[in-house]
């Protein structure tokens, strides 16, 4: 009995808990599992369980990875490659959120829109890496501008809008000065 047990009803104990804290998503350490020397039918389990093991710690590691590469890619689909503002397609589902908050607390809503004078000029005259260094240096400084809450986004060539929520006409207007004069 006692060959039996060490032999048998122990190697299977330890791989029947092994498979189930990998089932339950537990991780199993390597120490838990003896090496898988022996040539019959408890060496075959014990390989098989250790190859479960490796198996699901790779599809656990791809599947982390995966839910990296979509947050990267979710956050440059909505980011201006450029300027690293907001783009126009996040700036749209942005807004609807600002929108519908002010919407129910009966906030007064601002729009700002700008663009950049004589901005083809520099791309024609200076060249194309020096438009985009005046599209990267135009946002720096609206950032600086522009509050918290308030939201700035590229919305296409050098044309940038602000949505400020809670901002009266007067605000509004001293935030277009203050944008103005910075810029």
């Amino acid at each position: 009995f006692l060959l039996i047990r060490h032999r048998v009803l122990t190697p299977l104990l330890r791989g029947t808990r092994a498979m189930n804290a990998i089932m339950e998503g537990r991780g199993v350490p390597s120490d838990h599992l003896p090496p898988a020397t022996r040539a019959d039918e408890i060496g075959d389990m014990q390989r098989a369980v250790a190859a479960l093991r490796d198996a699901t710690l790779r599809g656990r590691a791809l599947e982390a990875e995966r839910e990296q590469l979509i947050e990267l890619l979710r956050v440059a689909s909505d980011t201006d490659f450029l300027t690293g503002l907001p783009n126009r397609r996040a700036f749209a589902g942005r807004a609807d959120g600002l929108l519908a908050q002010a919407h129910r607390h009966g906030w007064p809503v601002a729009l700002l829109a700008f663009d950049l004078d004589h901005f083809k000029r520099i791309n024609d005259q200076l060249g194309h890496p020096a438009g985009d260094a005046v599209l990267r240096a135009t946002a720096e400084l609206a950032q600086t501008v522009v509050r918290e809450g308030e939201l700035l986004a590229r919305h296409g060539g050098e044309e940038f809008v602000v949505l400020a929520v809670d901002c009266r006409r007067d605000e509004a207007m001293q935030l277009a000065e203050r944008l103005r004069s910075t810029l």
